[in-house]
Protein backbone atom coordinates (compact mmCIF):
# COMPACT_ATOMS: atom_id res chain seq x y z
CA UNK A 1 0.00 0.00 0.00
CA UNK A 2 1.31 3.47 -0.80
CA UNK A 3 1.59 6.42 1.56
CA UNK A 4 -1.28 8.37 -0.06
CA UNK A 5 -3.62 5.47 0.67
CA UNK A 6 -2.34 4.93 4.20
CA UNK A 7 -2.67 8.51 5.49
CA UNK A 8 -6.49 8.72 5.22
CA UNK A 9 -6.85 5.17 6.53
CA UNK A 10 -4.75 5.84 9.63
CA UNK A 11 -6.53 9.15 10.27
CA UNK A 12 -9.90 7.41 10.16
CA UNK A 13 -8.61 4.52 12.31
CA UNK A 14 -7.32 6.97 14.94
CA UNK A 15 -10.67 8.80 15.05
CA UNK A 16 -12.53 5.50 15.40
CA UNK A 17 -10.19 4.18 18.13
CA UNK A 18 -10.37 7.40 20.14
CA UNK A 19 -14.18 7.52 19.85
CA UNK A 20 -14.45 3.92 21.04
CA UNK A 21 -12.03 4.66 23.87
CA UNK A 22 -14.15 7.67 24.95
CA UNK A 23 -17.20 5.40 25.01
CA UNK A 24 -15.22 2.75 26.92
CA UNK A 25 -16.28 0.30 24.23
CA UNK A 26 -14.77 -3.19 24.26
CA UNK A 27 -13.66 -2.81 20.62
CA UNK A 28 -11.33 0.12 21.47
CA UNK A 29 -8.34 -2.18 21.94
CA UNK A 30 -8.91 -3.84 18.58
CA UNK A 31 -9.22 -0.42 16.95
CA UNK A 32 -5.91 0.72 18.48
CA UNK A 33 -4.28 -2.49 17.23
CA UNK A 34 -5.37 -1.50 13.71
CA UNK A 35 -3.93 2.00 14.22
CA UNK A 36 -0.64 0.44 15.31
CA UNK A 37 -0.46 -1.76 12.22
CA UNK A 38 -1.22 1.15 9.89
CA UNK A 39 1.35 3.36 11.63
CA UNK A 40 3.88 0.55 11.30
CA UNK A 41 3.20 0.36 7.55
CA UNK A 42 3.72 4.12 7.27
CA UNK A 43 6.94 3.85 9.28
CA UNK A 44 8.20 1.19 6.87
CA UNK A 45 7.72 3.60 3.96
CA UNK A 46 9.26 6.70 5.56
CA UNK A 47 12.78 7.16 6.90
CA UNK A 48 13.16 7.70 10.64
CA UNK A 49 14.82 11.07 10.16
CA UNK A 50 11.73 12.58 8.47
CA UNK A 51 9.14 14.18 10.74
CA UNK A 52 6.31 11.93 9.51
CA UNK A 53 8.53 8.87 9.91
CA UNK A 54 9.20 9.79 13.54
CA UNK A 55 5.49 10.34 14.21
CA UNK A 56 4.60 7.00 12.60
CA UNK A 57 7.15 5.13 14.73
CA UNK A 58 5.96 6.71 17.96
CA UNK A 59 2.35 6.22 16.92
CA UNK A 60 2.82 2.53 16.15
CA UNK A 61 4.28 1.88 19.60
CA UNK A 62 1.76 4.08 21.48
CA UNK A 63 -1.19 2.47 19.70
CA UNK A 64 0.16 -1.01 20.49
CA UNK A 65 0.29 -0.02 24.17
CA UNK A 66 -3.30 1.30 24.04
CA UNK A 67 -4.30 -1.99 22.39
CA UNK A 68 -2.67 -3.78 25.36
CA UNK A 69 -0.31 -5.53 22.95
CA UNK A 70 2.65 -4.94 25.24
CA UNK A 71 4.96 -7.53 23.70
CA UNK A 72 4.35 -6.06 20.27
CA UNK A 73 4.97 -2.55 21.60
CA UNK A 74 8.32 -3.65 23.02
CA UNK A 75 9.26 -5.40 19.76
CA UNK A 76 8.38 -2.34 17.67
CA UNK A 77 10.30 0.00 19.97
CA UNK A 78 13.34 -2.27 19.89
CA UNK A 79 13.22 -2.54 16.11
CA UNK A 80 12.80 1.21 15.62
CA UNK A 81 15.59 1.97 18.13
CA UNK A 82 17.98 -0.26 16.20
CA UNK A 83 17.46 1.50 12.87
CA UNK A 84 20.48 3.28 11.46
CA UNK A 85 20.50 7.04 12.04
CA UNK A 86 17.87 7.21 14.79
CA UNK A 87 18.19 10.57 16.53
CA UNK A 88 18.57 10.79 20.29
CA UNK A 89 15.12 12.26 20.92
CA UNK A 90 13.34 9.44 19.09
CA UNK A 91 15.56 6.82 20.76
CA UNK A 92 14.73 8.30 24.19
CA UNK A 93 10.99 8.35 23.41
CA UNK A 94 11.08 4.75 22.20
CA UNK A 95 12.99 3.64 25.31
CA UNK A 96 10.40 5.37 27.52
CA UNK A 97 7.54 3.76 25.60
CA UNK A 98 9.21 0.35 25.86
CA UNK A 99 9.56 0.83 29.64
CA UNK A 100 5.90 1.90 29.84
CA UNK A 101 4.83 -1.24 27.95
CA UNK A 102 6.86 -3.44 30.31
CA UNK A 103 5.42 -1.73 33.39
CA UNK A 104 1.86 -2.06 32.11
CA UNK A 105 2.42 -5.72 31.20
CA UNK A 106 3.72 -6.42 34.71
CA UNK A 107 0.68 -4.69 36.26
CA UNK A 108 -1.75 -6.59 34.08
CA UNK A 109 -0.01 -9.93 34.58
CA UNK A 110 0.15 -11.20 38.16
CA UNK A 111 3.21 -13.28 37.27
CA UNK A 112 6.38 -11.31 36.79
CA UNK A 113 9.60 -12.33 35.15
CA UNK A 114 11.39 -11.75 38.44
CA UNK A 115 9.09 -14.03 40.47
CA UNK A 116 9.19 -16.73 37.81
CA UNK A 117 13.01 -16.62 37.63
CA UNK A 118 13.15 -16.98 41.43
CA UNK A 119 10.78 -19.96 41.33
CA UNK A 120 12.77 -21.65 38.58
CA UNK A 121 16.10 -21.09 40.33
CA UNK A 122 14.66 -22.33 43.64
CA UNK A 123 13.31 -25.51 42.03
CA UNK A 124 16.31 -26.13 39.78
CA UNK A 125 18.91 -27.85 41.92
CA UNK A 126 18.40 -31.54 42.51
CA UNK A 127 19.08 -33.61 45.62
CA UNK A 128 22.64 -34.49 44.55
CA UNK A 129 23.56 -30.80 44.53
CA UNK A 130 23.75 -30.51 40.74
CA UNK A 131 23.50 -26.80 40.08
CA UNK A 132 23.71 -26.81 36.27
CA UNK A 133 20.04 -25.93 35.89
CA UNK A 134 20.32 -23.32 38.64
CA UNK A 135 23.13 -21.56 36.77
CA UNK A 136 21.26 -21.75 33.47
CA UNK A 137 18.04 -20.51 35.03
CA UNK A 138 19.72 -17.56 36.70
CA UNK A 139 21.11 -16.48 33.31
CA UNK A 140 17.80 -16.58 31.44
CA UNK A 141 17.16 -13.46 29.45
CA UNK A 142 14.18 -11.35 30.50
CA UNK A 143 12.84 -11.68 26.94
CA UNK A 144 12.77 -15.49 27.18
CA UNK A 145 10.96 -15.33 30.51
CA UNK A 146 8.48 -12.73 29.25
CA UNK A 147 7.69 -14.90 26.19
CA UNK A 148 7.07 -17.86 28.48
CA UNK A 149 4.86 -15.76 30.76
CA UNK A 150 2.88 -14.31 27.87
CA UNK A 151 2.25 -17.69 26.27
CA UNK A 152 1.25 -19.21 29.61
CA UNK A 153 -1.09 -16.34 30.46
CA UNK A 154 -2.74 -16.55 27.05
CA UNK A 155 -3.14 -20.31 27.42
CA UNK A 156 -4.54 -20.21 30.94
CA UNK A 157 -6.05 -16.74 31.21
CA UNK A 158 -5.66 -15.34 34.69
CA UNK A 159 -5.53 -18.73 36.44
CA UNK A 160 -2.31 -17.90 38.27
CA UNK A 161 -1.45 -21.43 39.39
CA UNK A 162 -1.87 -23.02 35.94
CA UNK A 163 -0.11 -20.11 34.20
CA UNK A 164 2.84 -20.33 36.57
CA UNK A 165 3.22 -24.07 35.96
CA UNK A 166 2.97 -23.62 32.19
CA UNK A 167 5.48 -20.75 32.22
CA UNK A 168 7.95 -22.77 34.30
CA UNK A 169 7.56 -25.69 31.90
CA UNK A 170 8.18 -23.39 28.91
CA UNK A 171 11.30 -21.89 30.49
CA UNK A 172 12.69 -25.30 31.41
CA UNK A 173 12.17 -26.34 27.79
CA UNK A 174 14.18 -23.26 26.77
CA UNK A 175 16.95 -24.57 29.00
CA UNK A 176 16.73 -28.00 27.40
CA UNK A 177 16.14 -29.53 30.80
CA UNK A 178 13.22 -31.57 32.09
CA UNK A 179 11.02 -29.93 34.67
CA UNK A 180 12.14 -31.02 38.15
CA UNK A 181 9.95 -33.66 39.77
CA UNK A 182 7.78 -32.30 42.57
CA UNK A 183 9.16 -32.98 46.04
CA UNK A 184 7.18 -35.47 48.05
CA UNK A 185 6.18 -34.39 51.50
CA UNK A 186 6.88 -36.80 54.32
Amino acid sequence: MDIDTLYPRVTEAIRRAEALEDLKAPDARRAFAEVSRLEEQIASLLPQFEYEGVIARRGAVRAAIKAHEFGRARELATRFESEDGVDEALAADLAALKAQASTMADRENPLTAKSLRRAIVRDSSDASGNTKRRALASNLTPEAIVRALESATVAYGMDRKMAKKAAKRAVMELLGEPLPKPKKSA
